[in-house]
């Protein structure tokens, strides 16, 4: 069911004016001996007309704020302890073993068990990561406990796995069970494929991921990247959030409001940066990557001290 974040922005601002312009008038009409004028009336519709302008205006500078503000500058991860809770909340550790006994077999190499830094107050998350032997693909098998989930909506907690490839050292192609939603289409990266395919296993996602990645290099002739590690993950994770942001500071909120509108009307399972965008950017080796902006601030994986690893 769409939002209708726009017909709410337009419904309040307009509800604000009639009860000012209500009030303006009544008041108008006890200063001025009950005769309407055109000195009585004018004021009063000047003011509704300020007030819902108004509304409208901080009802869709909080939208913006709202998206900014989960765009973090310092993107990083924290190791935790394996097998022990996280905050309190029980982690499935068990699925996440047997997950990852079935990408050893495949040849995948466990790099370690993460969350989020800083915690998310909406949820308790872990991400068990796996590369693959040429470290061209990098697995996360994820647990996720959402906090107070509403009733009303799809709960996204559980077991879900992501998948990204590098190509050129530029284009992520990931793919993933996660019913992606109208924010995760608004912060996208700038250079992307994506592909969601809800209630697929492990198994069935690696095997779409390759094709899609395929796909990616038949349309683009760009070759995948190899040398991928959790380092250089977490700063393209900086870099997509960076693209995002510029992308987002440069619409209104009603704008953005819009997109959430019209992703919330037909939603998007797949999408994909334009073939002739990508394929016409240059390579970057992971070494330009580790010497560009990204690298600065927090370091990419902390401790769970909260020291760089």
């Amino acid at each position: 069911m769409a939002l209708n974040l726009r017909r709410a922005v337009i419904r309040n601002s307009l509800v604000t004016g009639a009860v000012c312009l209500g009030l303006g008038l009544a008041v108008s009409l006890f200063i001025g001996n009950m005769r309407l004028t055109t000195g009585n009336l004018l004021w009063p519709i000047l003011l509704a007309v300020v007030m819902a302008g108004l509304v409208a205006w901080m009802i869709m500078s909080m939208i913006k704020k709202g998206v900014l503000k989960s765009l973090p500058e310092d993107f990083s991860y924290q190791t935790v302890e394996h097998g022990k809770p996280l905050g309190g909340t029980r982690i499935d550790w068990e699925s996440i073993d047997d997950y990852a006994i079935q990408l050893e077999m495949r040849g995948y190499k466990r790099l370690g068990d993460f969350t989020t830094y800083p915690l998310s107050p909406h949820f308790v998350g872990v991400a068990t990561c796996f590369i693959d032997r040429n470290a061209v693909t990098l697995v996360e098998v994820q647990h996720i406990h959402m906090k107070n989930a509403p009733a009303n909506v799809p709960n996204p907690g559980g077991v879900h796995f992501s998948i990204m490839s590098l190509l050129a050292g530029r284009i992520t192609v990931t793919t993933t069970d996660h019913e992606v939603t109208a924010n995760h289409y608004l912060i996208r990266g700038k250079y992307v494929a994506v592909a969601s395919h809800p209630g697929e296993g492990l198994m069935p996602l690696l095997e779409k991921h390759t094709r899609l990645v395929a796909e990616m290099v038949q349309r683009t002739g760009k070759r995948p990247s190899t040398g991928l590690n959790m380092n250089r993950y977490l700063l393209l994770q900086r870099e997509r959030f960076e693209q995002a942001r510029r992308r987002v500071s440069r619409m209104s909120g009603f704008d953005i409001a819009g997109l959430i509108d019209d992703f919330e009307a037909k939603p998007k399972r797949k999408w994909a940066t334009s073939s002739s965008v990508l394929s016409e950017l240059p390579e970057r080796t992971f070494e330009a990557l580790e010497s560009g902006r990204y690298i600065g601030g927090r370091a990419t994986i902390l401790t769970q001290a909260g020291k760089p690893t």
